[in-house]
């Protein structure tokens, strides 16, 4: 009996042994130091997507919200890149818009439908379906947020409150024309632009804040539609219009302060960081502006034609998407590239309008924290494999 227990017990170690073997983890990643002109991992997790593909990357000052194509979102503390949460999505709810941080809230937008989740918990607060069908983004502090709605009789802003349990609202600004960018609240005022070209300052309280000759409220009007979302920063408001020009306005009464005509009708958005403006533009690449100085028809200081995406920028470089799907280094001041990876299978990008960090996933439901290492002493894992280019293959932007 002894003798048949002790085989048992050995038998049921080796079984048990066996499946440890085949689930293990990996061993360890062994860092090195980097040589410069490379990017490096800062940190990379497992977004838990089984199977489903990363759709959008939205970044936040805390958290980096990823949305997945099975209808879920992913919530990644941007420190640490611990995963926080995963949230189910509206459901038969038509498009998703991009969410929003008020208060202790994460807000998902649908057509017809919205669900809250707590910050701090990661559960779900309140879900409604709403009368009108939403067409943007959402914006928003401490107990009010704001969208864009489509209503039979046009468009409107519309304010909610994050404790209410319905959806009746604060307030509504009946705009006729659609709203398709998304508002932007900035120091306590409310920035909206609409499809007709016209573009509007509000407080929270719904007073008009601009005293322009342009339109009959005080609104800016452009010549041409506004779809892309616009920028707000301390330096002006951005928008891009369908007229082909990009506008740089006062954020304190609404005339312009700059302008750059690019020649085509412009539906992608502008961004911006400490000293520039970047915008892309079909057929004629990235476009780099620089936002404190220059003539009031802005000449560009550098086009890039191979980059189709703004990532990240710092002092020194401009970190960009270019068309081969590669991630590349830019020199700030003359659009030159100075180094790029050789890996081009990553899928979504955040874009980052504060540092020099990109933020990227890949095709195994991963995001990445990636450094670009511009200096001798880095120590990490090399993650783009990438190398200077060899001087002689250095590419100039057109200017």
């Amino acid at each position: 009996m002894k003798r048949q227990l002790l085989i048992g017990i050995l038998s049921l170690t080796a079984l048990t042994g066996g499946c440890m073997n085949q689930t293990k983890a990996p061993p360890p990643l062994e860092f090195h130091p980097i040589s410069i002109n490379n990017f490096a991992r800062t940190w990379t997790v497992d977004l838990g997507m089984r199977g489903a593909n990363p759709t959008d990357v939205f970044l936040f000052d805390g958290v980096i919200i990823v949305y997945g194509d099975d209808n879920t979102a992913h919530v990644v503390n941007r420190q640490s890149g611990r995963l926080m949460y995963i949230h189910s999505l509206p459901t038969r709810a038509g498009t998703m818009h991009s969410p929003g941080i008020v208060g202790d809230l994460i807000i998902y937008p649908a057509t017809s439908a919205i669900k809250c989740y707590s910050v701090k918990t990661g559960q779900l607060v309140r879900q409604y379906q709403v009368p009108f069908a939403i067409r943007t983004g959402v914006t928003g502090l401490n107990n009010f947020y704001y969208l864009s709605a489509d209503y039979p009789n046009g468009g409107r802003l519309v304010a909610l409150d994050v404790h209410r349990t319905d959806t009746l609202p604060r307030w509504e600004i009946m705009t006729t024309a659609s709203i398709r960018a998304n508002p932007v609240l900035y120091q306590g005022s409310l920035f909206f632009a609409a499809q007709d070209g016209t573009v509007r300052a509000v407080s929270e309280e719904r007073g008009m804040l601009w005293q322009s000759d342009d339109y009959y409220d005080g609104a800016f009007k452009a010549s041409g539609a506004i779809v892309a979302n616009i920028r707000v920063d301390e330096s002006a408001v951005y928008v891009a219009s369908a007229d082909s020009k990009l506008y740089a306005l006062n954020r304190g009464n609404g005339k312009i302060k700059w302008q750059y005509f690019t020649g085509v009708p412009l539906d992608e958005a502008p961004f911006t960081t400490n000293d520039t403006c970047y915008i892309h533009v079909k057929g004629q690449g990235l476009i780099a502006i620089g936002k404190l100085e220059g003539d009031y028809n802005r000449k560009p200081k550098w086009i890039s034609a191979e980059s189709t995406k703004f990532l990240a920028d710092d002092d020194k470089y401009t970190y960009v998407l270019l068309d081969s799907n590669q991630v590349a280094a830019l020199e700030k001041a003359t659009g030159q590239i100075k180094f790029k990876s050789t890996r081009n299978d990553l899928t979504q990008f955040g874009v980052n309008q504060k540092d020099g960090l990109v933020y990227a996933t890949d095709r195994s439901g991963n995001l990445l924290q990636i450094k670009p290492v511009i200096k001798q002493g880095v120590v990490g894992e090399l993650v783009l494999d990438t190398h200077p280019l060899d001087p002689s293959l250095i590419e100039v932007a057109s200017r």
